[in-house]
């Protein structure tokens, strides 16, 4: 099995991608119920 590196470097390959939407989606999450209070997840 030869390695391929354009195929390795495809976004679609990667995990940092849905470890960041992942991350962005539970950020999401918590927005609505953090707003009220002045606060955002981030913070």
């Amino acid at each position: 099995m030869d390695y391929d590196y354009q195929e390795a470097m495809k976004l679609a390959n990667q995990l940092c991608f849905p470890l960041y939407a992942a991350a962005r989606h539970v950020t999401g999450l918590y927005t609505p119920v953090l707003r009220p209070l002045g606060l955002t997840y981030t913070q």
